[in-house]
């Protein structure tokens, strides 16, 4: 099975790691793909602007995506940019992953003061 990782910092590079573990084919996308250790094969992606070639063995797709600062515009441009050049790149590339995952960040969500934060909160 391959996996394509977009976003590869902390959680997705960890997420790579247990794919890869399990015998997986791990690609993970990242704007510094000499940064990713083994077991990853990188891919130099800024997600803001065009996604490579997708290859088309991809199985699965995690998209664990962070902003650069936390404006509503750096938002806008992880979550919602990002998301769309990744779709557009495999529907691009005529990839049709079985499974696709995506991780968000309950930043967004005002303070919560140690409180459980989940899709109800306002």
């Amino acid at each position: 099975m391959t996996v394509l990782i977009a976003g590869c910092g902390d959680l997705g590079t960890e997420a790579g790691l247990r794919f890869a573990a399990l015998g997986h084919e791990v690609i993970g996308l990242r704007r510094s793909p000499e940064k990713l250790p083994a077991g990853i094969r990188g891919m130099r992606a800024d997600l803001s602007c065009e996604v490579p070639v997708v290859p088309g063995d991809v199985n699965i797709v995690v998209v664990a995506v962070d902003a650069d600062s936390s404006t509503e515009e750096a938002y806008r441009t992880a979550y919602i940019k990002g998301l769309q050049n990744i779709l557009d790149a495999l529907k691009r590339d005529s990839v049709e992953p079985a499974r696709m995952l995506f991780v968000s960040s309950t930043a967004v969500y005002k303070d919560s003061d140690g409180a459980v934060v989940d899709e109800s909160t306002p």
